[in-house]
């Protein structure tokens, strides 16, 4: 479980370039939830998750991952870092090792770990992650694609399968079939019960894979709920009225033009109800 409690956070504090990132920031978030982080750039999102990730500590209130608080007892830096893994958004960032095979084992090492063992894990995590070529396994992470580094930075994170992903916007740089990848993982992820944090601008994305949306504004938590209840809520704004998941814009639509109550999220099941009510 993630728990901050009147959390907040200022860079350069009590000084010229003193600057206040996050506000006030009350908020629970449950094992085993998908949950959708969006907001304007600047609002606070990625200093929202390396907060929960231990990377920043709070200058305000505290932030708590299974119990366990780093500003208190930094000890439990190291315990937090284990149980949430960070897809940063630019993924060039996080990876740092001279081959593919020795970036996605990283987080396995330990002198118990059979050679082996890691070789099969760190394979059977590059296939998750849509990477099914061997002979990349010793090529120079830096000598590939921005999406191929992508996926090796995000089959390191499955290969030690912590309990808690963060992803930053995770599909920039992949083209269709790894978009379609990426979210194929999201599925496997929920099955195996893990908490998922997703930041994205792409609204039709958040709409259709997450149950609850944080919104976040100038620093400060806007909304939280449900993922649909969030969005209708949105909607209704003129600053964000543009934003509206195409979902969300059909299913206004079939309301307002045919009085037809659609509570689905994909154009596949608006398609599947209007066929039957026509008859196709």
């Amino acid at each position: 479980m993630i728990r901050l409690l009147n959390a907040g956070l200022t860079y350069n504090a009590g000084n010229l370039y003193e600057k206040k990132v996050l506000s006030d920031i009350n908020l629970e978030i449950g094992d085993n939830e998908t949950v959708g982080i969006i907001g304007e750039s600047g609002c606070g999102k990625t200093s929202l998750i390396k907060l929960i990730n231990a990377l920043l500590l709070p200058t305000q209130g505290r932030v708590l991952v299974d119990g366990l608080d780093a500003k208190a007892d930094k000890r439990a830096l190291a315990e937090i870092r284990k149980k949430v893994g960070v897809l940063f958004q630019l993924s060039e960032e996080q990876v740092f090792e001279e081959s593919v095979f020795r970036e996605v084992a990283f987080g396995l090492s330990s002198g118990a770990a059979d050679s082996a063992d890691v070789r099969k894990k760190v394979s059977a995590s590059l296939e998750m992650a849509g990477v099914k070529d061997a002979a990349i396994l010793d090529r120079n992470p830096f000598t590939l694609s921005s999406g191929m580094l992508k996926k090796i930075a995000i089959a390191s994170i499955i290969a030690y399968d912590p309990m808690i992903y963060i992803f930053d916007e995770p599909t920039t740089g992949l083209d269709r079939a790894g978009r379609d990848a990426f979210w194929e993982i999201i599925k496997v992820l929920k099955e195996k019960k893990r908490t998922l944090l997703i930041i994205s601008h792409n609204m039709d994305d958040i709409y259709l894979h997450t149950e609850r949306l944080l919104v976040l504004e100038k620093g400060r938590l806007l909304e939280d709920g449900p993922t649909p209840e969030v969005f209708e809520t949105l909607s209704t704004r003129k600053d964000f009225c543009e934003n509206v998941p195409d979902a969300l814009r059909l299913r206004h639509y079939v309301r307002d033009n045919f009085k037809i109550s659609w509570d689905g999220k994909s154009v596949r099941e608006l398609a599947a109800l209007l066929s039957g009510r026509v008859g196709i």
